[in-house]
């Protein structure tokens, strides 16, 4: 995964339900790697990581990501 990748905005900063705010695609790859390997092993999670390992578009993934988490960062 490349460095332009990781470094990418999200198109809206995203809360997460631990208080968390994620800005960034390496923030979003940083938080999957410490999730436990039960929500690891949920068919969502496996989508979220298919698109980022894809270099999916910013827009997409974060939409992904908000339907993931509680609620958005304003």
């Amino acid at each position: 995964m490349g460095r332009p990748y990781l470094s990418k905005k999200l198109t809206r900063p995203i809360r997460t339900k631990d208080g968390r705010t994620l800005y960034t695609v390496l923030d979003t790859r940083a938080y999957m790697l410490r999730l436990s390997k039960d929500r690891k092993r949920r068919a969502q999670w496996h989508r979220a990581a298919q698109l980022l390992l894809e270099h999916t578009d910013v827009a997409a993934l974060s939409g992904q990501w908000n339907s993931r988490c509680s609620t958005t960062a304003s």
